[in-house]
């Protein structure tokens, strides 16, 4: 459990004196065993209940405090056949979202940035959407002074309001050669809309890129990786790591047309040293 009670200095963005006071419950475990047949079994997952109030924010009907209730979990089940060096892994997941901003209670609930789960939806994608979604809210030429708390709408790469399936396939030597395919899907626990949209459309909730009634289908997405490391003294090792991932966009992005995103790719390598 942790008790955490605030109050904010001013910084751009975030008004002073404003204060946070929320608490945390969390639940996790993890258990590991090898089986008589060579099967390495690793198991975990973890809850987190989120409730409190803050005045970061005003509700769509003035009140000065936001009342805080949010949950999230996440599992993780890993079975590795060590004579084939073959590993089979699942990721799954729930962040629980708002989509009601005329009530006095806030459900969304925001994962740890850190925690990666796929290469574009939820660390590249989804944060650039919520980014537009920002500069149009505070756009002067659409309102005059945006709401307090605004600045909570940009994702910084965590999961939130989301409901994914991660299963991951594994080939080769943890510390050699080592390759990976993986298959993500995703959907929000509430339809996702644009605020701005949303409010411009009567209440109606509005999705980001313009469709008409928000989808909970965030999309489909394949990663593949490589990664290769070498002991080049006792002590120093050289990694090498290439990944590539692409996203199909679920319904959920489609625009006023009923017209789905594009796919989006990613590229990305990498070169370390670790002593």
């Amino acid at each position: 459990t942790a008790v955490r009670s605030q109050e904010d200095r001013e910084l751009t963005g975030i008004s002073p004196n404003n204060t946070l006071d929320v608490v945390a419950i969390d639940i996790s475990g993890r258990k590991s065993f090898v089986t008589d047949s060579n099967f390495e079994v690793s198991l975990g997952a973890e809850t987190v209940l989120l409730t409190g109030e803050s005045t970061r924010a005003f509700t769509q009907d003035g009140q000065d405090r936001t009342k805080l209730l949010g949950l999230g979990a996440a599992g993780d089940m890993m079975i590795r056949w060590t004579p084939a060096h073959a590993a089979f892994r699942v990721l799954a997941g729930y962040a629980s979202g708002d989509s009601n901003a005329d009530d006095d209670t806030l459900y969304r609930f925001r994962f740890d940035p850190n925690y990666k789960v796929g290469l574009v939806m939820f660390d590249q994608y989804i944060p650039a959407a919520t980014r537009e979604e920002y500069r149009r809210v505070i756009d002067p030429e659409r309102s005059g002074e945006p709401a307090r708390g605004v600045y909570g709408l940009v994702n910084e790469g965590a999961i939130e309001n989301a409901i994914y399936l991660n299963p991951q396939l594994q080939l080769g030597d943890p510390e050699g050669l080592l390759t990976g395919v993986g298959a993500l899907w995703a959907w929000s626990a509430v339809p996702m809309a644009d605020p701005y949209a949303s409010f411009a459309n009567g209440g109606v909730l509005s999705g980001i890129n313009g469709r008409e009634n928000a989808s909970r289908q965030l999309g489909f997405e394949v990663d593949v990786s490589a990664r290769y490391r070498k002991k080049i003294v006792s002590d120093l090792t050289l990694e090498l790591k290439a990944e590539y991932g692409i996203l199909f966009p679920g319904a959920a992005f489609d625009d006023a047309a009923g017209v789905s995103d594009g796919a989006q790719n990613l590229v990305r390598g990498r070169v370390a040293l670790s002593w």
